[in-house]
């Protein structure tokens, strides 16, 4: 707006807080400082909290140079070189929120003419302004009038210039701009109803009366209109309809000569040959410059052609200024030609149609080729102007019909842009087979075409399909032209074939070679140096590799390939403190690289797992504002890929709540992000919270059919809430999209592990390690060939290192040894012998214990059924030590209180037991199951086993119900059981019968559990007895990493017996069984992998209390009971009761286990165990080698590429 025009607005609404702002920006760029600060002033006093005021402000700067450029570019805008324009604005504006409002207008009038993108840039820079303005007009004029700039959102744009036209502040120009763009418009139905519109409320206008007139008149009447529907139903051989169609024309027109040609046609078609002579003669007559025509029309017939002299017509004029390009000139003489003849007024469509479609006018250029053709069908120029209409609104399919009906040629060049539409659509696709689909299509209609050769190559990656993917790259190599060189060398590069990339390249002639491919060039080079000092540093850790490799990041880099690839190199090595360092090397060697170079800094040091550096990279480039659109999306997806990162390595450590953080404001800046929002899920699905992360995944497949990342967590998160036919749906469809991809056999091992077939787990984790060490072979890479050898070894088994995948850096090969390694230990045979001892402390001959310990194992699965079978034989030596010649304790055993203090002599317990007890197992899914015995060579021997059931319920929550029954441990007598010398009674053999019920709830990293169980006690001789007990506590992950898990918590116990039955006379069992008792603990437990070494320290520390009552001498022998009685009423010494009594004190526990693998078959173990409880302390000791029988691995020769 100019200053003028604000001036006579303001005088007439001086206190306009949007007309004050507008006339102080204008005045300062106009440099007429001191009336910008008068009207600046003025709007602070009205209006103090404008927003407008900030930016004036900045503005107040605007120096002579800063006018001039702003001229510069005003001048390039309205010259035509739109986008130097879009750039001079940039320099002055670098920011959007920069923008004067004065500017606005003129800035992105020149951006959305400089291409598609800029003209969507424009409007949706112009949406976001008027979102957060709604009440600035001048915005919503703005963006009406780009609006109309073309012919896709031009009726969109002219319906906000009708509402603003009705506004005072912005009517004159939404009026002028309203009717532009109904000049523009092309001759169509909805471009004569708006005429209409304009002219009711803008009744003299002449020339949008005459745009009236020219729209109604190449808009067909109801007699053109039925006689083209006869040409066409004729075409289709539907004679009726033909026929009923040209007598309507003719009713409406007797003297439309073509209406009466056509019929004529047709009963010549009919072999009414009279009737058509007849209708031609008519024809002839109503249109006798047209006797050639119709007399060729009517060839066959006896009809005599009259030849005509040529006379020289204004369509042969419109024709040469076509010629010349003279559009103005080829519309005046067309539409002249419009008002001669039948033949000329086809012409005159013709070449205003040629006119249009130069234009750009598709609409037009359409009405006025189907108008000729109407007229005068299958006239090969317009069949050729109309196909050409039909593609650019990427109408192909039309197009295609037109093309296959009339048989007419193509126009050169239409193969090329049919295909380009076919490439976009396959870039927009969700589903990767239909991208896969409409890629083929558009290689079939442009086979020479390399980018689409290129997406094409790309998405045959993705899926998997290497060995496709690399014949298709041959192929698009050997087509030679440069477009195809270069193509075939991006390929190259993503492949790390960096000198594959440059021979392609250098096969280039240097005078057709672009700056983008000798840009490609220099970085392949500078890539291939790195790949070198790379490979030398993985091979040769002691070389001078990694240094060199520093120093090449230290190298002055404009382009920021070079520290970016340094940087990617450690990533691949593993080195995450050298890529900060080279990170930082690279930004000191050039302080002043541009955004993009930094952008790709970024990310690489998010591959690197450097999310920290690229974060603060990324926040520095957006504090400094001067980001474009595009650059500020990267920024964007930097940041969320680092969120990516720290989330995962937060929730691998247990910290899940840290991992929600962690993610939050990236989903707020791309909510829809896909990535991201997969991330949430395994954030969720390692909470224990499978419901919320399959909700997320199935979200991101209804927007994304087929995406293989959502189809994996979805079916982990089906897995995790045991819902297997959706887990099963899923696979099928990841089998039907990828059917070779190593992902989707993972899917398959983990679906097999969940519902307990471990071999066919097996089988398909084989399956992944084959295909995925095929893919890395094929890739030839220093890395992808170092990470292929370790997922060898660990196909093979000979390796511990690699069986865990903790040195490969393929995340899919690292995931493949990980599993492997799980299921094979879960498919293994193996034997296994050691081992033990157990010292109980108490009195000797009585309560306490020694125990030696020789366990042999056999374990194997259980072909077809599943699960797995453990054999087990243990044998047993125990020892109680002397009861010695104390008589107070000679007293506690068997019959001997009743043998006084005399010379009768007191029975001796054995101190001794041996035995071996027998064991089979079987464990499958939630159910384990045993049964066997009890040391078969004790006094004692008893059948015992148990079978545990423990069924999740929901996502959170697990029900574990075990019902057994077992020995009891706690001595000689009642594991063993003892004889009574005296009496001859053998008692003893303790067992325990009964079930126990528990919860266990997880959230997130915390388990809560709580349970209770009843259980009879019983023994030969021995008294009956009852247990009753109850128990929960919480358990927390507060560590929890890969190879390293800390597990901090609270327990709680309670227990209660009917009967204290500790002593070891007749009839008791001697074992601890307090009549209640309390303990709670704090409890840690730590373990730690360090490579193959495993270790575990464990320990609780805590305080009990507990009660035991009074209990007969002889609990379950009145006789003896009452003997002892009287015995005791003439010896005070002896008692006749146990007696009871109350404890507190710690209670606690410590252990530490290390496993280690001597070989790959063949393992030992050992453990060590100290308990404080009750009235006893106990000290354990174990050694265990475990022989695994080898699984042969897969056959990696004929896998190989």
């Amino acid at each position: 707006m100019a200053m003028p025009a604000i001036e006579r607005l303001l005088a007439v609404r001086p206190h306009n807080p949007e007309l004050l702002a507008v006339a102080a920006e204008v005045a300062g760029q106009l440099g007429r400082q001191q009336e910008a600060e008068g009207y600046l002033a003025t709007l602070r006093r009205i209006a103090p909290s404008d927003p407008h005021i900030a930016r004036i402000e900045r503005q107040r700067s605007f120096s002579d140079s800063d006018r001039a450029l702003l001229e510069e570019a005003r001048t390039l805008a309205q010259s035509g070189r739109t986008t130097d324009a879009v750039a001079r604005y940039r320099t002055l504006f670098p920011k959007e929120s920069d923008i004067p409002d004065n500017i606005i207008p003129e800035f992105y009038a020149a951006l959305a003419s400089t291409s598609l993108s800029g003209f969507r840039e424009a409007i949706a820079a112009l949406e976001r302004a008027i979102e957060r303005s709604p009440a600035d007009t001048r915005l919503e004029l703005t963006l009406a009038q780009i609006q109309t700039y073309r012919e896709t959102t031009r009726f969109t744009g002219i319906e906000s210039l009708v509402s603003l036209s009705r506004n005072p502040a912005v009517a004159p120009a939404a009026r002028m701009a309203w009717r532009q763009a109904l000049l523009w418009s092309g001759a169509n139905g909805e471009t004569l109803a708006a005429l209409e519109t304009y002219l009711k409320s803008n009744p003299s206008d002449p020339q949008i009366e005459a745009k009236l007139q020219e729209v109604r008149g190449a808009m067909p009447d109801e007699a053109s209109q039925a006689r083209m529907a006869g040409f066409e139903a004729m075409q289709q051989n539907q004679n009726d309809e033909a026929e009923r169609a040209f007598t309507t024309a003719i009713e409406k027109n007797a003297q439309d000569a073509s209406a009466l040609a056509g019929l004529g046609i047709l009963r010549m078609r009919q072999g009414r040959k009279a009737e058509a002579r007849q209708l031609r003669d008519r024809a002839i007559a109503a249109a006798p410059d047209r006797t050639d025509e119709f007399t060729r029309m009517f060839a066959g017939l006896d009809a005599v052609a009259i030849r005509r002299a040529p006379v020289v017509v204004p369509s042969v004029q419109a024709r040469r200024a076509l010629l010349r390009g003279d559009l103005a000139q080829a519309d005046r003489y067309a539409r002249r030609a419009a008002n001669g003849n039948a033949n000329e007024r086809i012409q005159a469509d013709v070449i205003l149609g040629q006119v249009a479609l130069r234009r750009n006018d598709l609409t037009t250029a359409e009405v006025r080729f189907r108008s000729a053709l109407a007229r005068r069908p299958g006239l090969p120029e317009a069949l050729g102007g109309l196909y050409e209409v039909l593609q650019r609104q990427n109408r192909f399919a039309e197009a295609d019909a037109l093309q296959q009906e009339a048989g007419f040629r193509t126009p050169p060049g239409s193969s090329a842009r049919h295909a380009y539409y076919l490439r976009d659509q396959a870039s927009r696709a969700d589903d990767p087979a239909q991208a896969m689909d409409l890629l083929r299509q558009a290689r079939t209609v442009d086979p020479e075409n390399p980018w689409i050769r290129l997406d094409m190559i790309r998405q045959l990656r993705d899926e998997g399909q290497d060995a496709d993917a690399e014949l298709e790259e041959r192929q698009l190599a050997a087509i030679g032209t440069p477009d195809a060189l270069y193509a075939s060398a991006l390929l190259a590069t993503d492949q790390e074939q960096y000198g594959v990339a440059l021979a392609r390249l250098e096969a280039v002639p240097n005078r057709v070679r672009t700056p983008d491919m000798t840009r490609l060039m220099n970085d392949a080079r500078q890539l291939q140096d790195i790949s070198r000092l790379e490979e030398q540093a993985r091979k040769q850790p002691a070389s001078s590799a990694r240094q060199d490799l520093l120093s090449l990041a230290a190298r002055p880099d404009p382009s920021g390939a070079l520290g970016a690839g340094v940087v990617r190199a450690f990533g691949r090595l593993g080195d995450r403190e050298a890529a900060g360092e080279a990170a930082r090397r690279a930004l000191a060697a050039n302080p002043r690289s541009s955004v993009d170079a930094q952008i790709r800094l970024a990310e690489a040091l998010v591959s690197a797992r450097r999310p920290e550096d690229a974060d603060a990279i990324a926040n520095s480039l957006r504090s400094s504002g001067q980001l474009s659109p595009e650059q500020q999306r990267q920024l964007a997806v930097v940041n969320a890929s680092a969120a990516i990162v720290d989330s995962g390595q937060l929730s691998a450590e247990g910290h899940q709540d840290a991992a929600f953080a962690r993610l939050q404001p990236a989903l707020e800046d791309l909510p829809d992000n896909v990535p991201l929002n997969l991330a949430l899920a395994r954030v969720y699905l390692a909470s224990g919270r499978a419901a919320d992360a399959q909700r997320i995944a199935e979200a991101v497949l209804e927007r994304r059919p087929g995406n293989q990342e959502a189809l994996t967590v979805a079916a982990d998160a089906a897995l995790a809430r045991r819902d297997w036919n959706r887990a099963e749906e899923l696979l099928q469809e990841g089998r039907s999209r990828y059917p070779a991809d190593p992902q989707i056999m993972l899917m398959d091992a983990r679906m097999a592990r969940a519902r307990g077939d471990s071999h066919r787990a097996l089988r398909s984790l084989e399956s992944a390690g084959v295909r995925r060490y095929t893919q890395l072979q094929a890739a030839g890479t220093g890395s992808s060939t170092s990470d292929a050898a370790l997922l060898a070894a660990s196909l093979r088994g000979r390796n511990g290192a690699s069986a865990s995948g903790s040195e490969i850096n393929d995340p899919v090969a690292a995931q493949v040894a990980r599993e492997l390694g799980e299921v094979r230990r879960e498919t293994e045979t193996w034997i296994q012998a050691g081992g033990g001892y157990r010292y109980r402390t108490g009195q000797p001959g009585l309560s306490r214990l020694s125990e030696v310990t020789a366990p042999v194992e056999f374990s194997a699965p259980l072909p077809g059924a599943g699960g797995r079978v453990t054999a087990r034989a243990e044998t047993y030596v125990l020892n109680s030590g002397s009861l010695g010649n104390d008589i107070y304790r000679q007293r506690s055993f068997g019959s001997n209180p009743l043998a006084g203090s005399g010379t009768a002599r007191p029975a001796r317990p054995s101190s001794s037991a041996t035995g071996v007890a027998l064991n089979v197992g079987y464990a499958y899914g939630d159910v384990r199951a045993d049964i066997g015995s009890t040391p078969l060579g004790f006094r004692v021997a008893n059948v015992v086993g148990g079978v545990e059931y423990a069924p999740r319920l929901t996502d959170n929550l697990r029900l574990r119900l075990t019902a057994e029954r077992r020995a009891v441990t706690d001595s000689i007598l009642a594991h063993a059981g003892l004889r009574d010398s005296r009496t001859g009674t053998t008692w003893g053999g303790v067992v325990q019968t009964g079930g126990r019920a528990q919860l266990e709830y997880q959230i997130g990293n915390v388990v809560l559990y709580g349970g209770g169980g009843y259980a009879s006690v019983d023994g030969r001789n021995v008294a009956g007895n009852t247990r009753f007990d109850a128990g929960g506590g919480v358990s927390w992950a507060a560590l929890r990493r890969r190879d390293e898990e800390l597990r901090l918590g609270v327990d709680l116990r309670y227990a209660s017996y009917d009967r204290d039955l500790s002593g070891f006379t007749l009839g008791h069992g001697g074992y601890f069984s307090p009549q209640s008792y309390f303990s709670a603990l704090a409890l840690a437990d730590w373990r730690k992998r360090f490579g193959d070494f495993q270790l575990r320290l464990a320990g609780g520390l805590g305080w009990q209390t507990y009660r035991e009552n009074d209990t007969p001498v002889f609990p379950n022998d009145a006789a003896l009971q009452s003997q002892l009685v009287s015995v005791a009423a003439a010896d005070p010494s002896l008692n006749t009761m146990n007696k009871g009594g109350r404890n507190s004190g710690l209670a606690g526990n410590a252990r530490v286990e290390i496993e280690y693998p001597i070989t790959p078959q063949l393992r030992i173990s050992a453990g060590a165990s100290y308990e404080r409880a009750g009235d006893w302390d106990q000290t354990m000791g174990m050694i265990r080698l475990r022989y695994a029988f080898e699984q042969p691995g897969p056959d990696l020769v004929q896998a190989a590429p």
